[in-house]
């Protein structure tokens, strides 16, 4: 299961990267990255912080940020 996590991950990372140089395919990679990093998030059990989970929320709130601007502002069409 960890290296699974850690193949999930590195591909968001490498997907992050596509997307700042513009390529296209960065955009799928980065929707199927983040909805399997969700799934794992919620299957595994955690315990977190209150600081750990404003951070979290933080996360969701600028991933959700991001596809919006790949796919519903004029910045789609630089792909």
């Amino acid at each position: 299961a960890l290296i699974v996590g850690l193949i999930i991950l590195l591909t968001h990372y490498a997907s992050l990267i596509l997307i700042y140089l513009f390529k296209p395919i960065g955009k799928p990679i980065y929707f199927w990255t983040l909805i399997l990093l969700i799934a794992s998030y919620l299957i595994s059990p955690s315990v977190s912080t209150g600081f750990v989970a404003m951070l979290d929320n933080l996360d969701s709130i600028l991933s959700g940020a991001t596809l919006v601007f790949l796919y519903f502002t004029p910045i789609k069409n630089k792909f």
